[in-house]
């Protein structure tokens, strides 16, 4: 008697053990199951930022710190030139764009995972502005007008005086200029390009 309580002991403890086993098991199963089903897949790099196991949210924030510290250089046509980071301006990150890609990888999972976008940065025009204004550059008082080269006489002989460039650059075109080049996370921004020339 005292022998078949024992046995029955062990067995039904074998049976609880073999039970939780079982729902410990079918818990894990589940749970990997949701967080596969929720975050991107293994490798997935995205503008050349890694979001393996990341959800959408985490990897918008960690794209959006990365991208932010990319540097970009503002350089004006008398040799002057501004360095400061992305993240200056306020960037956002289109996440339609990242959800996409989301919704893609996990439609097929053995497709390639290293994905480019296109247009996928926004920046904050107020920011932008705000940083523009501080340049001297910019600012009207400090610009010198374009002049033709002309003929010159000293009494004794004509010369010719030299053309000047001149740095006159129309604010709003340097404002589209720079939107244009951050949204493109492109280096270097050069005013040059817009100084005009009469």
């Amino acid at each position: 008697m005292d022998f078949e309580m024992k046995w029955q002991k062990k067995r039904t403890k074998s049976i609880v053990g073999g039970v939780l086993a079982l729902i410990l098991l079918l818990i894990a199963f589940l749970g990997a199951h949701y967080f596969c089903q929720t975050h991107f897949l293994g490798n997935t790099k995205i503008e050349n930022v890694d979001c393996s196991y990341l959800s959408i949210d985490e990897a918008v924030t960690k794209i959006s710190k990365e991208k932010g510290e990319n540097a970009i250089s503002f350089i004006f046509s008398d040799g002057e030139e501004y360095v400061t980071h992305l993240r200056q301006f306020g960037i956002s990150i289109d996440i339609y764009q990242i959800e996409q890609i989301f919704e893609k990888q996990h439609v097929n999972w053995r497709e390639e995972r290293d994905y480019n976008l296109i247009s996928f940065i926004s920046v904050d025009r107020g920011l932008v502005e705000q940083f523009l204004r501080q340049i001297p550059e910019l600012k009207e008082e400090n610009m010198v007008d374009p002049e033709n080269a002309y003929l010159t006489w000293n009494d004794t002989e004509f010369s010719i005086k030299k053309e000047c460039l001149g740095s006159k650059i129309n604010f709003d075109e340097a404002m589209e200029l720079a939107i244009k080049k951050l949204e493109n996370q492109d280096e270097q921004i050069d005013f040059s390009t817009i100084t005009k020339i009469d």
